[in-house]
């Protein structure tokens, strides 16, 4: 997408343009960097997927821990 400059005429070329923006299809997303779970999240994942592959269950709840910790002063 190229820059444009807005001038006060331009109102409706705008809010087409940022209509158009929030209701893309969604499919044609693509994404640049790669992210791999840690192991504890992998079996998570892969119960979670079993439960949607054998009993079709899709409306899933996953709640897990951090491993955040406040700093020690």
């Amino acid at each position: 997408m190229k820059f444009v400059p807005y001038h006060e005429g331009d109102k409706q070329t705008l809010q087409r343009a940022i209509v158009a923006e929030r209701y893309t299809n969604e499919e044609n997303i693509t994404f640049n960097f790669d992210i791999s779970p840690y192991p504890y999240q992998s079996e998570i994942l892969d119960k979670l997927e079993a439960e949607r592959k054998i009993r079709d269950h899709w409306r899933n709840l996953v709640v897990a821990a951090t491993a955040w910790r406040p700093e020690e002063g």
